[in-house]
């Protein structure tokens, strides 16, 4: 995982929510990343929300495998 100065946040409830965009934004106009960066982080940033909304984002799969592996270890 690498901070981008945005992070993507999926509540229990489905909502997803961009963190830290003001961080992003002041990153790109102090010359902190170049606007190939910028732009980079904004379409990951869609990518990554659209497969959520689409309930395709397989990682979400493994964090709940993983889980429900803790769960079952810490009874």
């Amino acid at each position: 995982m690498d901070n981008l100065f945005l992070e993507i946040i999926l509540l229990p409830s489905g909502e997803v929510i961009q963190k830290d965009a003001d961080e992003l934004e002041e990153a790109f106009f102090n010359g902190i990343i170049d606007k190939s960066l910028y732009d980079s982080v904004w379409d990951e940033v869609n990518i990554i929300t659209k497969l959520i909304n689409n309930r395709s984002f397989e990682l979400l799969d493994l964090s709940h495998y993983h889980m429900e592996l803790l769960v079952n270890v810490l009874k």
